[in-house]
């Protein structure tokens, strides 16, 4: 865990592509790069880069992991959702590593860098551990490198007092963002995650019962990214393969259509952020227009997401207004939507349009699959 960057190691500086498509994102971009390299060759303070998808966040801070392992200083990378779901790990009974080992050492590293915050679920307890974790390396003023997923006004009051005032900190950003840019564009999973969760590194495990489970849902998934059409319901437990399912045909897809990727959660906190954000509801317009008339609309982990009236009105009208136009969508959940009652539900599972796929097998986060 002390590097974390296996699939990472191409990302460098000398493989940074600095050609960008308009003056304003490339001098952007440049004073980001000279703030990594600067970072990377005497590690101090806080570095917190911001930027739409695809702009160069991960590739600048994995850059930075690269060039001061090379150097021989201790660095660790590490996903905020990846880390979490190793945090809870760590309360299991078979665990080698207790919960209080493997927070220490990221707690404790010499260099920290935090991909994709803001991406996370908004659990009370990620919330008090990802607080915990940063006031710790805030007292201590050590070197941390962040990259947000989501605009830093958009993060938790907390988390952004934090980043805003830790000492020295510099915070960058990439490019223009996708709402200064005039639209939402698409929204992609995490660039990691197109390069692990794919259809050849999907294996299906367990019993005869659940292989034939995860077989059915892959052939269902592969179909789905040959020729979208209709709706695919994903359902099953956590860890269970579902969201590498759903980042899968994301990645076959891509260059073909225009697919918007979104967690439910993150997408529900940054609508309600629009819905509240001033005199208008042009931000929120404007980015639910951009998921409900997707090309391609990938919702992951529905459920997830904080319970509310608004947050039920919002989602139906969302998912009624795909139904309606009969948008290829897919969604991941779970939660059994054939037990489900409601407008949600029923438009899930109407077999003239969705197909249900239940997926059951042991979760690949505790267990190595068998090739």
């Amino acid at each position: 865990m002390y590097s974390n960057l296996e699939q990472m190691e191409r990302f460098t500086f000398e493989s940074i592509d600095e050609d960008r498509p308009n003056t304003d994102n490339a001098e952007l971009f440049q004073r980001a790069l000279v703030a990594a390299i600067t970072f990377a060759q005497e590690p101090s303070g806080w570095l917190i880069f911001t930027g739409p998808a695809g702009s160069g966040k991960t590739h600048l801070a994995a850059s930075i992991a690269n060039r001061l392992i090379a150097s021989g200083c201790p660095v660790l990378f590490v996903e905020v959702s990846d880390l979490l779901d190793e945090l809870r790990s760590g309360y299991a009974p078979d665990n080698p590593m207790p919960f209080s080992e493997i927070y220490q050492r990221v707690a404790d590293a010499d260099v920290l860098i935090l991909d994709a915050l803001g991406s996370h679920s908004s659990t009370a307890w990620a919330r008090e551990k990802l607080h915990q974790l940063i006031n710790h390396r805030f007292n201590g003023n050590l070197p941390t490198v962040f990259t947000l997923s989501c605009p830093l006004e958009d993060l938790e009051p907390h988390l952004r007092v934090r980043l805003e005032e830790a000492p020295e900190s510099n915070i960058v950003s990439t490019s223009i963002t996708a709402a200064a840019a005039g639209g939402h564009g698409m929204s992609l999973p995490h660039p990691s995650a197109l390069e692990r969760m794919r259809f050849d590194t999907f294996h299906p495990h367990g019993t005869i019962r659940e292989c034939d489970t995860l077989t059915a849902a892959q052939d269902a998934a592969r179909t789905f990214a040959d020729s979208p059409q209709g709706w695919l319901v994903l359902s099953g437990p956590h860890g269970v393969g579902k969201t590498h399912l759903a980042v899968a045909i994301t990645a076959e897809l891509l260059g073909r259509y225009d697919v918007y990727f979104a967690r439910v959660q993150q997408l529900m906190y940054r609508l309600q952020s629009g819905f509240h954000a001033g005199v208008s509801q042009n931000s929120f317009e404007a980015l639910f227009g951009a998921v409900a008339d997707a090309e391609v609309l990938v919702l992951d982990d529905l459920g997830a997401e904080n319970d509310s009236e608004w947050t039920r009105a919002t989602l139906q009208e969302l998912l009624s207004h795909r139904y309606d136009a009969r948008m290829p969508t897919v969604v991941t959940t779970f939660i059994d939507m054939t037990a489900e009652s409601g407008a949600i539900a029923s438009r899930l599972c109407d077999r003239s349009i969705s197909r249900v796929i239940s997926m059951s097998a042991p979760d690949y986060r505790r267990t190595l699959p068998s090739d």
